[in-house]
């Protein structure tokens, strides 16, 4: 078990410089799906019509965060911009007679309302050729998306405009987060799914986000002079790798390429922490003798995601 190596720094700039690792972060969302309107066609996805569903794919084995979702349609037959709430529902995957399908339901979100806009472009639908629009859903937390194929089920709940129906846009299927499948039912929400081999070559217009994380966190606990204190990172890139720097002199800030770090010069680095799938990573840590009172000051940093933790400011007791 490592100890609080006081006597004897590494100098958090040094290890840095020699880590090679350093990866800037990204400020926007991260796309899991974008499968942007081709305006072939659309299909209905309005209650008590029709419900349909697209399935896209999570390649991060940890699974992902989602928070946000672009649908791509049309009210038939104005063509005006309704206001209706929406339904939607994500679900596994599940094997149909003909190929893959909706299975059971995870999440479902009801009376959703979609900032809309229109796209200047026109969509070919059951009731003709009218305005495209776009369809921004924020979801108010978000939702966990496990690793592997799910699905993702709307329909328009038909509350605003008398007499007109939600149309759905096709799209090509993305290579990346998508698979080439689209199902649908005659009951809403989705019951007696159409398997998708049918139409092999047919995708919804989607674009699903991955949910912007809050940043990695850090805590000390038990730091105790000649006990075992615990550090503990969570919230950080799962699966791959955290620091943890201190000080006994103060609380910086000091100039590094990691950013103004909340720790004065000299920086003692703690081993580096593994994060597993949910992001965490903690370290046993001993602490040695005669050191009750000793103020000291922590941080942590996500190496992949380039960010760091609040700082942590505690005494040893």
């Amino acid at each position: 078990m490592p100890r609080l190596p006081i006597p004897s720094p590494r100098l958090l700039t040094s290890l840095a410089l020699a880590s090679g690792l350093l990866v800037s972060s990204a400020a926007a969302q991260a796309p899991i799906l974008v499968q942007p309107p081709t305006q072939n066609f659309a299909l209905l996805s309005h209650v008590g019509v029709e419900a349909t569903a697209e399935n896209f794919v999570v390649t991060n084995p940890a699974g992902v965060q989602v928070d946000h979702f672009v649908v791509y349609g049309a009210w038939g037959p104005s063509g005006a911009a309704a206001t209706d709430t929406f339904t939607v529902i994500f679900h596994d995957n599940a094997a149909g007679p003909f190929g893959d399908m909706p299975g059971a339901a995870t999440n479902t979100f009801a009376g959703l309302a979609p900032a809309i806009t229109t796209t200047g472009k026109m969509m070919p639908t059951s009731s003709g050729f009218l305005p495209e629009l776009r369809l921004d859903f924020i979801l108010a937390s978000p939702v966990a998306i496990p690793a592997g194929t799910s699905w993702l089920e709307l329909y328009s709940d038909g509350n605003s405009l008398s007499g007109d129906q939600f149309s759905w846009g096709m799209a090509v299927v993305d290579p990346v987060g998508g698979a080439p499948c689209v199902s649908w039912s005659f009951t809403t929400p989705g019951a007696s799914w159409n398997s998708c081999t049918p139409f092999p070559a047919t995708d919804m217009a989607l674009e699903i986000y991955e949910a912007i994380q809050p940043g990695p966190q850090l805590a000390v606990t038990n730091l105790v002079s000649g006990a075992t204190a615990t550090i503990t990172v969570s919230s950080a890139t799962p699966l791959d790798f955290a620091l943890v720097g201190y000080s006994v002199t103060g609380a910086g800030p000091t100039p590094t390429i990691f950013g103004n770090v909340l720790l004065s010069p000299p920086v003692f680095i703690l081993p580096l922490l593994p994060t597993d799938a949910a992001g965490n990573a903690s370290l046993n840590a001993g602490v040695p003798p005669g050191l009750t009172g000793l103020p000291i000051w922590f941080q942590g940093y996500d190496i992949f995601s380039g960010a760091l933790t609040a700082g942590v400011a505690t005494t040893i007791q």
